[in-house]
């Protein structure tokens, strides 16, 4: 008897579609890998109930970590959810450009 695989996350998804299966290397260059990769973990993110996007600016919902590690550690870099803050959150376009590496 098998265990399924863990099921792989967006991020992680992207990157294999992206690699050459040859050559092993990615088919684009890293920087449109990168700012990809940063968008797929803010979708990620949003799918599993963390974040939310609300005019373009990146809220966290639920700061209690993801148990993917990578994920985690992502969300953190997020700004936990304050109130009366007038414009909480980050611009996701920010967010994806300081994290596309």
């Amino acid at each position: 008897m098998t265990q399924d695989a863990p099921a792989l996350t967006m991020p992680e998804e992207l990157i294999l579609l992206a690699l050459d299966p040859d050559r092993g290397k990615p088919t684009c260059n890293a920087r449109d890998l990168g700012y990809g990769t940063a968008g797929a973990v803010l979708a990620e993110l949003e799918i599993r109930g963390h974040i939310r996007e609300e005019r373009g600016r990146v809220q966290v919902v639920d700061p209690l970590d993801p148990a993917d590690p990578i994920l985690a550690a992502m969300l953190r870099t997020l700004d936990p959810p304050t109130k009366g803050r007038r414009r909480p959150g980050i611009r996701a376009r920010r967010w994806v450009g300081e994290y596309d590496r």
